[in-house]
Formats: C-alpha cells, sequence, structure tokens
C-alpha cells in the first residue's frame, strides 16, 4: 500500500491456520475494505501464518522468532501500523458485513475510542456459550450507544492521538483494560458503537478454559499489583475470596437484561460457576504473589 490507510486492523495470531483464514477473509470482502490495512503478528513456530496471508491484498504479516504473548503481538501489531485509526481484533473473530465502513463512520466523529458489540457464533454447545458470556456477555447486543466504561479487546478501535497516552503502556505487555483506565483518567471517553459488530467463533474445553481463566487472572491481578503498597496488597488478597459470587452475580445480570438468550444462559450457569472459581483462584495468587509466567500460559 503505497498510500496511509484510513484504518489499520492488528490481529495476534496464535489459533491455527483456519481461524485466521475465515478471520481475513471476514474482513477482506466487505464494503471500504480497499481502505484497511490489515497487520497479522505472530509466533509460530510452523510458518502456516505466512501462507494463510498470502493471498489476501493489504495484508501485512510480521513473523517473530521468539514466541511472543498476546499483549507482546498486540504492541507490535499497533506499533508497525500506518493507519490513521487503529483497531484490533482476535483470529477467531469474524467481522460484520458492513465493520468497515460503520467504524470509519463512527470515527468521523472527534472520539478518540469508539468500540463495539461482541455476538456469539460458536451456539451448538454450552461450554461455548458459557465462556462467550463470561467474557464477552456485556458486550452482547444489545449495546446502549454513547460513552461507558469499557470495551471489548476483539473490537476497539483508537484515533493515533489516543496511541500517544498509553503508548508507554505496550513495552510491559499489558492487557487493554490498563490502557482504558489510563486513557479515562485523562479524560478520554470510551464510546460505544452498536452497529460496530464482530462474530467471536472459538470452540473450548472445560480443562482448557479453566486454566485460560487462572492464568489471564493471575496475570492481570500480578500486573494490578505493580507499585502497589502491602496495604493495598493485602487488600486485595482479603477480597479475593468475595469474587465467586459477585462474579456470578454479575454475569447473570448483565446477560438477563439484555432481554435474549436467557435459556442459554441458565444452562450454561454451572459452567460459570466454575468459570469464576478459576478466575478468582487466579486473582488471589496474582494479588499474593504476582504474575508469575502465566501471561506466557495463555492461548
Amino acid at each position: 500500500m503505497d498510500t496511509t490507510p484510513k484504518l489499520s486492523l492488528v490481529i495476534a495470531s496464535i489459533s491455527g491456520a483456519e481461524s485466521l483464514r475465515d478471520c481475513l477473509a471476514s474482513f477482506t470482502q466487505q464494503t471500504n475494505s480497499e481502505q484497511l490495512e490489515i497487520v497479522v503478528a505472530e509466533s509460530s513456530p510452523n510458518g502456516e501464518a505466512a501462507r494463510v496471508c498470502a493471498p489476501f491484498r493489504n495484508v501485512r504479516h510480521l513473523h517473530l522468532d521468539e514466541r511472543k504473548t498476546i499483549p507482546e503481538l498486540r504492541a507490535i501489531g499497533l506499533l508497525n501500523a500506518r493507519g490513521e485509526v487503529l483497531a484490533m481484533t482476535e483470529d477467531h473473530c469474524l467481522a460484520d458485513a458492513h465493520w468497515v465502513e460503520n467504524l470509519l463512520r463512527a470515527h468521523d466523529s472527534p472520539h478518540l475510542v469508539i468500540g463495539g458489540a461482541v455476538e456469539n457464533a460458536a451456539t451448538e454447545r454450552l461450554i461455548d456459550w458459557a465462556v462467550y458470556f463470561c467474557e464477552y456477555g456485556r458486550y452482547m447486543p444489545p449495546i446502549r450507544a454513547g460513552a461507558t466504561d469499557d470495551l471489548p479487546g476483539p473490537n476497539v478501535s483508537y484515533k493515533r492521538a489516543a496511541l500517544e497516552c498509553f503508548r508507554d503502556l505496550l513495552a510491559p505487555a499489558t492487557w487493554e483494560p490498563f490502557w482504558h483506565w489510563r486513557l479515562m483518567s485523562e479524560g478520554v471517553e470510551l464510546i460505544n458503537d452498536p452497529n460496530v459488530v464482530v462474530y467471536h467463533r472459538k470452540h473450548f474445553t472445560l480443562r482448557g478454559f479453566l486454566s485460560e481463566r487462572y492464568h489471564y487472572a493471575r496475570s492481570f491481578a500480578g500486573r494490578r499489583m505493580v507499585g502497589a503498597s502491602l496495604a493495598q496488597r493485602l487488600l486485595f488478597i482479603g477480597g479475593a475470596p468475595l469474587l465467586p459470587p459477585l462474579l456470578l452475580a454479575r454475569i447473570a445480570l448483565r446477560v438477563w437484561r439484555k432481554g435474549r438468550k436467557r435459556r442459554e444462559l441458565l444452562m450454561s450457569l454451572p459452567y460459570i460457576m466454575v468459570f469464576t472459581l478459576s478466575w478468582s483462584w487466579g486473582e488471589l495468587i496474582g494479588y499474593a504473589f504476582g504474575a508469575g509466567a502465566s501471561l506466557e500460559q495463555i492461548s
């Protein structure tokens, strides 16, 4: 691409060739995709990603020889992207047919940070519904347009000026909530646009997601404790045992109030209960002992 693209989409690729191929196809075969640059960052040793990316126009493939975590791949992708607007998704997500058009229209506004909805496309198994409700239930349509305090990692976008507000957080390999907290602390509004939609399609095993929940929570909590005082650390440790019922109630109420997928929510509650226990244990260990090597265990 010889000119600066209007929009760059960063994909940290870890889920394999088939997922990446479907993801790229969904973003490149839609209205206004000629204004889109896609940056795929990966560190797989098998070279599959390069072969998948090759047939797609406007896709830049960044291979890292050393194994990288998801936040590291995201950071590398964002720092190498050239667009006026920088967006992120995950390689197991599929774009709504008008995602590019709607996101560019949304960024015609002065808002620096805009996210959208995440719909479930893995609908055949209860465990996948449970995972979806745990991770993305708050972003399930319908979502309210306007200011919010939380946006989804696989469907969020930033004008380049916003990147400068959290550029120093990219090198330590932080998750996007830390970026968003920084932005809000500096007076930047996070904006929901319900017309910007991606579809989450990934299948899980019970053991696999329990491990992912634990390590995500431990890495999150460990990072949260960087620079914390002993009193702050003890406060978070003391509160961790209260998390399971709090998280379960929060997930259930958020989904229930949306007025849809209530049957799937009720049927998947046993899975959700177990997943909240795993998350809470991970937070407790992270507050007490730090992140350890948890970040490297998330795939």
